[in-house]
C-alpha cells in the first residue's frame, strides 16, 4: 500500500541525513542551558571544541531576575 511505501521511503532516507552547519565527522551537540557566558566559553575552548563536538545550544539571552526556588522555565513566560 501507500502507506508502506512511503514508511519505506522514511526508513531508506534517514541515514542519509548531514547537518551541514557541522563539520565532517562532528555529529554531537550539546546543550548547555543556564550556563554563564565565561563557562560556556571555556568549556568550548578546552573540551569540546578538541574532542570533536559539533556545536552548543544555550538558554536564550534575555534579563531575567533570577529568583531562588523557582521553576527554570518561569523565566521564559511572557
Amino acid at each position: 500500500s501507500l502507506i508502506i511505501a512511503a514508511c519505506c521511503v522514511t526508513v531508506a532516507l534517514a541515514g542519509t541525513f548531514s547537518n551541514p552547519t557541522c563539520a565532517p565527522g562532528r555529529n554531537t551537540i550539546v546543550h548547555l542551558f543556564e550556563w554563564k557566558w565565561t563557562d560556556i566559553a571555556k568549556e568550548c575552548e578546552r573540551f569540546l571544541g578538541p574532542n570533536g563536538f559539533c556545536g552548543v545550544r544555550i538558554s536564550p539571552p534575555n534579563e531575567n531576575r533570577l529568583v531562588n526556588k523557582r521553576p527554570w522555565w518561569e523565566r521564559y513566560q511572557p
